[in-house]
């Protein structure tokens, strides 16, 4: 148990009220108070001790959280492909289907998916072994598209796994969007334009980053965060266009609206 004290002793017969405290972390703290002004305990030479539980909500505990934040943007030639039968195929059209949503999602690389409505994905990500514990993040994924533009979000991030895993989701929080708009640009041609940004929230509690500064964490953690979002931004890119270009070379009469194809999907 970590103990942490402070005692004052007294130094003159009008020296008042003593106290020190006691706890640890994730407990109430005990005040020990030492009543000297009471004439019996000048007189007996004796301390008359007053024990108050202190309450968490009058005494919070300051928590250090890590803020971390990294972008990526990118622009980049749009092509229009056609179908076999030479009828064009922009992009809006294939993200407004079931395919182009699940290529935005890359189903993929995860281990389950499910439309729980509302165009909204929930998501099993592989599951991952950390210091002996098995980790399988599940994300809730909203996928909005219109002619404009298509829009992904994640509404939240939770680790499943043992009851110790479990109670790490109230240590950390996550968000991100990616947003894919196309225009055309002066007369040549369309172009893709792909913005996303990532912001992650990372309570700090353990030894030795509680005697650090917040900076300590956070720095390193956007370095390590952008790295990441940096090689798989391009990755993501390459696959969308490569499943946007196969669809587009499927026949006309197999295409259906996203929404009438989960709709039929979420009532079977």
């Amino acid at each position: 148990m970590a103990l942490a004290s402070t005692f004052l002793t007294p130094c003159a017969e009008s020296t008042k009220d003593i106290q020190f405290v006691t706890g640890h972390a994730n407990e109430q703290s005990c005040y020990f108070t030492f009543d000297q002004s009471k004439p019996s305990v000048r007189k007996h030479s004796s301390l008359r001790i007053f024990y108050q539980l202190q309450n968490n909500e009058k005494t919070p505990s300051k928590k250090k959280v890590a803020h971390l934040k990294v972008q990526q943007n990118q622009i980049l030639p749009l092509p229009t492909h056609r179908s076999t039968l030479g009828a064009p195929r922009p992009l809006c059209d294939f993200l407004s289907q079931r395919a182009g949503m699940e290529s935005m999602l890359n189903v993929n690389a995860l281990q389950s998916h499910e439309y729980i409505g509302s165009n909204i994905f929930r998501c099993t990500l592989p599951k991952l072994e950390i210091l002996n514990f098995e980790v399988a993040p599940v994300v809730d994924l909203s996928v909005v598209a219109n002619e404009q533009e298509c829009v992904v979000e994640m509404l939240s991030c939770k680790f499943q796994g043992s009851e110790v895993v479990e109670s790490q989701n109230e240590r950390f929080s996550a968000s991100m969007r990616n947003q894919l708009t196309w225009d055309s640009k002066n007369g040549n041609g369309q172009v893709l334009e792909v913005n996303v940004e990532l912001n992650v929230a990372l309570e700090v509690y353990t030894l030795p980053f509680t005697l650090l500064p917040i900076s300590a964490v956070e720095t390193p953690g956007n370095v390590i965060l952008q790295a990441m979002v940096d090689r798989m931004v391009p990755l993501f890119i390459e696959h969308l266009l490569d499943d946007y270009y196969r669809w587009s070379q499927t026949s006309d009469d197999l295409q259906a609206p996203a929404e009438e194809l989960l709709c039929e999907k979420s009532s079977s």
